[in-house]
């Protein structure tokens, strides 16, 4: 058998027919939140410290803003994100890795539910 490609013995990502990497995180177990987007900010739960991308999907489009405990969303500089598409998010490198991060939502004009996703 020939030599590994770069990074072929290392990935724990699944594989497609042909053995090549997958890049896709799986969902936490019990990593799923639910929020609901209005006209004042709702905060997520802290997510754990080892997640790294979070996926959005709302009913309804928001604005969203990632931070500390203290994070919120606002309809002027926040950042948008159209209703009905799943987006994926990182969580930064900013952050110590034991500074807790939160997800901040608000809505645009209509209020909704929004479905957040931790990925590892």
């Amino acid at each position: 058998m020939g030599a590994a490609r770069q990074g072929e013995k290392m990935s724990k990502q699944p594989k497609d027919d042909a053995n090549v990497a997958i890049p896709v995180l799986s969902l936490k177990p019990g990593g799923g939140q639910q929020l609901t987007s209005s006209g004042t900010t709702a905060r997520s739960s802290a997510f754990s410290k080892t997640t790294r991308v979070i996926t959005v999907y709302a009913e309804e489009d928001i604005f969203v803003e990632i931070g500390d405990s203290s994070v919120t969303a606002n309809q002027s500089t926040s950042h948008y994100i159209p209703g009905t598409v799943p987006y994926d998010l990182s969580l930064g490198t900013d952050f110590d890795e034991r500074e807790d991060r939160f997800l901040a939502v608000i809505q645009v004009s209509t209020g909704g539910t929004v479905y957040v996703s931790e990925r590892s």
